[in-house]
């Protein structure tokens, strides 16, 4: 009896130390897939860093579109880029389309590494394509590799929360099925 009771003491002191005695509604993400899916949401200052054309803003706003979905769109004219992050049963799909040059083709790519903070994608039906989102709250990298080189350097930065507004304006274009 006094072995148990010193057992759940002992337990509730480590997890009080360590941090798992939190609340529900505040409990972190408990994966990066999780952290991922919960930061995207909202509005993002966007800057592609790298490109073939030089650097280019990519201001995207990301929206909750169901339980299992978060899309965003970035407008970068002359074409338009779709995001679709798809969450069930923790396994995550990216679903990416360019506008550009007339394509209407999306490609799909799934999880191939988890890292504490980092994802990385392959697309079963492009092999030359991979994508790496790294979180780093307020910032999200994403790296884009064509034949695992280099291609396309996005750096997303949370916009302040006066400029928020526009997600609740915002059509839910982004949502749409790409």
């Amino acid at each position: 009896m006094l072995r148990t009771q010193l057992t759940i003491v002992f337990s509730l002191l480590i997890a009080t130390t360590v941090g798992w005695a939190v609340t529900p509604e505040k409990q972190p993400p408990t994966n990066i897939i999780e952290t991922l899916i919960t930061s995207l949401p909202g509005s993002w200052d966007g800057q592609a860093i790298e490109t073939p054309v030089g650097p280019v803003d990519y201001d995207i706003i990301f929206q909750q579109c169901s339980d299992s979905l978060v899309a965003g769109m970035a407008d970068l004219r002359p074409s338009d880029h779709y995001w679709q992050f798809r969450n069930e049963s923790d396994k995550l799909e990216l679903t990416f389309l360019s506008t550009f040059a007339g394509n209407r083709e999306p490609v799909k790519l799934l999880v191939s590494r988890k890292t504490g903070s980092s994802i990385d994608f392959y697309a079963p039906e492009l092999p030359l394509l991979t994508v790496s989102i790294s979180i780093n709250e307020p910032i999200i990298d994403i790296r884009v590799f064509h034949h695992h080189k280099p291609h396309v350097h996005i750096r997303l930065s949370r916009q302040a929360q006066s400029t928020l507004q526009a997600e609740q304006t915002s059509p839910l274009s982004a949502c749409k099925k790409v």
